[in-house]
């Protein structure tokens, strides 16, 4: 997580970055992203590498 990256509530993540013009800040533009379909994606691959280690045996 970097520095302008905001944890939220488990399964979002906020990205907050502050624009800037001539050395003044004058807004922040912030950005959610849901982590379910990267969760998703690791379950599937889970169980993706436990049926090929079986299919091994």
């Amino acid at each position: 997580m970097t520095d302008d990256a905001v944890r939220s509530r488990p399964g979002t993540r906020l990205f907050a970055q502050p624009v800037s013009s001539h050395g003044r800040q004058f807004a922040t533009v912030v950005a959610s992203l849901s982590l379910a379909p990267y969760r998703q994606t690791e379950e599937i691959a889970v169980v993706a590498l436990a049926r090929s280690r079986c299919a091994d045996e």
